[in-house]
């Protein structure tokens, strides 16, 4: 009888863990009334970015992660192509920026109670990719062993396209790898990312332009 109540006691706390809101996962709600101001924003990176590369100086790009939630929960009304970013089974995405790590968290609907499902990506900078690599997984509050969600998760990996369009390659498990040399499409200038660095609420990369995409250096 004891041990009969001990398990339910296990049981029945797990389940509460499982479908338990992390703390810290706490996507934004944006009125209709601030689209337009987030989408002038989104426009005004863009454009500061756009000028940054006609320059010849690496500077500091560095991203809130209030700002880059604030976007994700308005992204179909300021970026409609956003959509494709997240399965149809992946609700209220959010992002939160601490050292060495970014963790992204989103509503799994395709599940009973739709749990929080979350994940925690450890950043690098390897040869000519900045690199991604789960190194944490939760359901809930619950952890879940990597060694038994890789199968999952590394269906989760980006559809394949062929030559510069091509983006993000790999999955979250094996090092979901994002090219260091990328084409601006604003001018077609080339950058690349020399470093990938995240502290507390915040992300910031290290860019260096390399001029016009047609131009031989």
């Amino acid at each position: 009888m004891q041990a009969a109540l001990i398990l339910a006691a296990v049981t029945l706390s797990t389940a509460w863990l499982t479908f338990r809101t992390p703390a810290w996962y706490a996507p934004p709600r944006v009125d209709a009334g601030e689209h337009q101001r987030l989408r002038d924003g989104l426009q005004t990176t863009a454009d500061e970015f756009t000028q940054l590369l006609l320059g010849r100086e690496p500077f500091r790009l560095e991203f809130a992660q209030t700002t880059l939630n604030e976007w994700l929960a308005a992204r179909e009304h300021i970026w409609p192509a956003a959509r494709r970013l997240l399965p149809p089974d992946w609700h209220d995405p959010f992002v939160r920026f601490v050292p060495g790590h970014i963790e992204i968290a989103a509503r799994f609907v395709g599940a009973p109670g739709e749990p929080i499902v979350s994940m925690s990506l450890a950043v690098s900078v390897e040869g000519d990719d900045v690199v991604l690599r789960a190194t944490g997984c939760r359901v809930g509050s619950v952890p879940a062993p990597l060694c038994l969600v890789s199968p999952w998760l590394r269906r989760l990996s980006p559809p394949e396209s062929e030559g510069e369009s091509r983006v993000l390659r790999g999955n979250v498990v094996d090092g979901l790898h994002i090219p260091r040399r990328q084409v601006w499409w604003n001018g077609e200038r080339l950058f690349q990312t020399r470093d990938v660095r995240t502290a507390a609420g915040v992300i910031a990369l290290d860019i260096e332009p390399l001029g016009p995409k047609h131009q031989r250096r």
